[in-house]
């Protein structure tokens, strides 16, 4: 089994089918739940179990191969990977020793399926930070539940330590998404799971038949295959979704001895699954490696499956496996004197490379402003709010002045309303005598009096948005503003959720217009100047950073790109803007021609991920549009 879960994992990451393989990472969850229980739970009964001892075992399993894996990918991109790259990647090398790479990721790329993750050599290694986590605290809460002598209580309290942490993942995946994907609190139920079996494994076997067995353990592969098939990027993940792959293997490992058990352990299928725990080290950093360097064919991706699989076996047989045999003080301390000295290099290295921005001094001073400008942020005040906090209201540190605030501008939208911040602070500067508001939330277009998500957002963010919304309009109607500057991503995928449901994208989007034509009407009534910046275009997958490819791979590519324009919303937009309902600023016209964009200015780059103009751009952009057309607030 855990050859298939790291099988499910592989092609998924590899984009040869299973849109819902990262659900293998789930299926390892349960099974390392399952045999730690088993290794723990008779030695706590006996009053026999030691702390030093499990986490010793633990340190020899998992930690000599990481560190090993650690210090190979170290050495390796740090040959290949530009400065900004780099400089992340030292720091998740470092979240790593401490198992914290989960709490880093979770904090520097966000959402798990995020352009930014694809070259992220260590992303992988978030599920080992939950599990390295989880065995500091699961001993502790078992030593704490065994104490209770009566059976039925014992059974009583974990069931509800696994149905709360299961209700908690739940609410976490609707609220919190990009969290509850990487943490242990909304992961520790799918663990649990594991544990609890291999406490009443015993009980269970004894009870099933061999019919039942067989329609387990079945099921148990269907309802993994399905959850791998039927799944995708959209999910709602961990939650109630992750029951479904859960129960698999959980049906699955109940049915010992079955047909379908029998055949997961072939002598082939038990060599592979030792090497599992290998195989995931390897598999990601190969294949970001070519995605990085932009050879990822399928031939290519062939080929680092090839040597995925030898450095995988010499991972096991060199190193995993030694490790468990070996035996006496004097060959202990020698092995951990190597693994300190490798561990203290990698901090004393990737310290150093945080601290000198991944050795950015390596580069001539244009190179160097080009690293900067794509990790460059108009975030960095942290204005642009996610779900949780979406109805707030205004923050003084998203309030910006420019001299006597004799006119007053609002920017509301989403986060391609906070990408023009810089463009807009530049202009109300030049203007003087203004004040700049900001009120924007993640994914959220300033559409007001309407209730709806894009196809690929969760229906509890369609009530954040809604939220968010009527707290903008109510800052609109009470601040006396001048101008109200409105910008989104302007999605074409509306779904708008009424009181008989989720209604059809083609009656959502009529709606989403209308309303938005509302919205327009409403801001002008309270005497504002509506301000509108239609789409900016958007780059494709990892296209963004193709300036600084140009300067790691020292070729003289163009960087441009074809986009895909919203051409329905750009017609209504152009409508109002010719009836003088509100002013149409677009900024395609700054480096697009034909549906074609620059990528750069000057070697700078333009954006900082597939959608984001980074920080530098925006202030550019702001300046090249006052020169071509005057400033907006004139």
């Amino acid at each position: 089994m855990r050859f298939f879960a790291i099988l499910l994992v592989i092609v998924n990451h590899y984009g040869w089918g299973l849109p819902g393989g990262f659900i293998g990472v789930d299926v390892f969850f349960v099974i390392s739940g399952y045999v730690i229980t088993l290794q723990i739970h008779p030695s706590i009964i006996k009053n026999e179990f030691l702390f030093v001892d499990f986490w010793q075992r633990r340190f020899n399993r998992i930690a000599p191969a990481l560190i090993f894996m650690l210090t190979v990918v170290c050495v390796a991109f740090t040959l290949i990977l530009a400065p900004n790259d780099l400089s992340r990647l030292y720091g998740n090398l470092i979240a790593n020793i401490f198992s914290l790479s989960n709490v880093f990721i979770f904090f520097e790329y966000g959402n798990y399926f995020s352009s930014l993750t694809k070259e992220a050599p260590l992303l992988h290694t978030w599920s080992l930070a939950v599990e390295e986590q989880f065995y500091i605290f699961w001993p502790v809460i078992l030593i704490l539940i065994c104490r209770i002598k009566n059976s039925g209580w014992f059974f009583i309290a974990l069931l509800s330590l696994l149905l709360f942490s299961l209700l908690f993942s739940e609410m976490a995946a609707e609220k919190y998404a990009k969290a509850s994907y990487y943490l242990l609190p909304m992961r520790f139920f799918e663990l649990l799971t594991g544990c609890i079996l291999a406490i009443y494994i015993q009980n269970i076997s004894v009870k099933l038949g061999k019919r039942s067995k067989e329609f387990l353990s079945a099921t148990g592969v269907v309802l993994i295959l399905y959850s791998a098939v039927t799944f995708d990027r959209g999910t709602v993940f961990p939650g109630f979704n992750a029951v479904l792959p859960v129960l698999g293997v959980s049906f699955f490992i109940c049915a010992q001895g079955a047909r379908v058990n029998r055949f997961f352990s072939i002598r082939l299928f038990n060599t592979l699954g030792q090497m599992s725990y290998s195989l995931y080290l390897w598999h990601w950093p190969f294949l970001v490696a070519l995605v990085y360097l932009e050879k990822n064919s399928e031939l290519n991706k062939f080929i680092a499956m090839v040597f995925v699989f030898i450095f995988s076996w010499v991972s096991l047989n060199y190193i995993e496996a030694p490790m468990r045999k070996i035996q006496g003080s004097t060959n202990k301390r020698y092995i951990y004197k190597y693994l300190a000295l490798l561990v203290l290099f990698l901090i004393v290295l990737s310290s150093a490379g945080v601290f000198f921005k991944g050795f950015e001094q390596m580069y001539e001073s244009q190179h160097r402003l080009a690293f900067n400008a794509v990790t460059s942020s108009t975030n960095e005040s942290k204005c642009l709010a996610a779900d949780r906090v979406s109805n707030r209201g205004l923050l003084e540190r998203c309030t910006h002045s420019f001299g006597s605030e004799k006119v007053k501008a609002l920017l509301v939208g989403d986060s391609h309303a906070n990408h023009f911040k810089e463009f807009l602070k530049r202009m109300a500067k030049s203007k003087g005598n203004m004040r700049l508001d900001e009120h924007t939330s993640e994914s959220c277009p300033p559409v007001f009096d309407l209730k709806f998500r894009a196809s690929q957002e969760s229906a509890s963010h369609a009530d954040a948005c809604y939220y968010k919304n009527l707290k903008s309009k109510e800052i609109i109607e009470r601040g006396a503003y001048d101008y109200v500057i409105l910008a989104a991503s302007w999605p074409n995928d509306i779904l708008v959720i009424s009181n008989n449901g989720t209604l059809s994208i083609e009656k959502s989007m009529y709606l989403y217009e209308e309303a938005f034509q509302k919205t327009v009407t409403m801001i002008g009534k309270t005497g504002a100047k509506v301000i509108v910046f239609d789409k900016t275009p958007g780059t494709g997958e990892l296209k963004y950073n193709c300036p600084i490819k140009k300067i790691i791979l020292e070729d003289d590519r163009k960087c441009l790109v074809k986009v895909k324009l919203n051409r329905r919303f750009d017609l209504l937009l152009q409508s109002l803007h010719e009836r003088n309902e509100l002013m149409l600023v677009s900024i395609k016209e700054l480096f697009c021609k034909n549906s074609v964009c620059k990528l750069e200015f000057e070697g700078i780059p333009l954006y900082r991920d597939n959608s984001h103009l980074n920080k530098v751009a925006s202030n550019k952009l702001s300046r090249m549009y006052e020169e071509k057309n005057g400033n907006i607030f004139d």
